[in-house]
């Protein structure tokens, strides 16, 4: 038979390219602790390309998921390394109402600079929440990132109890 899309749900590798990441959050909308519209990653996992029961990768309804394309291997999954990046939000970082908090440039390539009145730490977080860059400064730091792999990042500023999140993008 033929493939059809359309009838396959939440599987990230239903279409062959471009067309994006194809999850329906509102399949988890009232889902305690969990604002679907505040969802901005999504992980997506590889398909183990095997029919083999200790093997296999299974969709929701216990079937077994194999790639349909011919190949010259009796198995074919498909490596999906990514993360779907979905309800994107701009931030308007320059004037930060709530902490008076600048960042510039962003996206970053060589470095961040971050302007806060006062004392306060910081961190650089990765997708998997390892700090990558921790520190410290008073009005102002300039911080390098020429070690950062081009992504996204989460810069966290905390002072006086509280903090401020932002994301950052290097390119």
């Amino acid at each position: 038979g033929i493939l059809e899309p359309t009838k396959i749900n939440n599987l990230a590798g239903k279409y062959k390219a471009l067309f994006g990441t194809p999850f329906d959050l509102q399949e988890l909308n009232g889902e305690p602790f969990l604002n679907i519209d505040s969802v901005t990653f999504v992980r997506i996992v590889d398909v183990i390309g095997s029919i083999s029961d200790n093997y296999a990768t299974y969709d929701s309804d216990g079937n077994k998921i194999n790639d349909p394309f011919p190949t010259p291997f009796y198995t074919s999954g498909f490596d999906l390394d990514a993360i779907g990046v979905i309800n994107e939000k701009t931030q308007n970082i320059y004037n930060n109402k709530l902490n008076n908090v600048s960042i510039y440039p962003n996206p970053v390539k060589d470095f961040v600079n971050i302007y806060f009145k006062g004392f306060c730490n910081f961190e650089i977080i990765d997708i998997y929440g390892k700090k990558l860059v921790t520190g410290s400064f008073f009005n102002h730091i300039n911080i390098f990132t020429n070690e950062l792999q081009p992504g996204v990042y989460v810069l966290k500023v905390y002072f006086e109890n509280k903090y401020f999140t932002s994301n950052i993008i290097k390119y």
